[in-house]
């Protein structure tokens, strides 16, 4: 089991990878938000940006995101 100070940066290390994200998104011109969906062995999952504006299509905002597992994947470990 991890101590409190080293599952703190593990988070901050996958929330820095997220802003950096959000941050690409925001200068692309995109609402500025980025993702990343890790294991709980601390492998990602899943990385995603803000596409809606650049691919033209409001149902998919993340666009064609570098899955490391298939979207219904993606999908069903977000939901859970």
């Amino acid at each position: 089991m991890l101590s409190l100070s080293e599952e703190y940066l593990i988070h901050r290390k996958w929330m820095r990878q997220a802003l950096r994200l959000s941050q690409l998104a925001g200068e692309a011109g995109e609402v500025p938000v980025g993702a990343v969906i890790i294991d709980s062995s601390q492998n990602m999952i899943a990385l995603c940006v803000n596409r809606k504006q650049r691919d033209n299509d409001p149902h998919r905002p993340c666009g064609n995101s570098r899955y490391k597992r298939s979207n219904a994947q993606v999908t069903k470990l977000a939901a859970s």
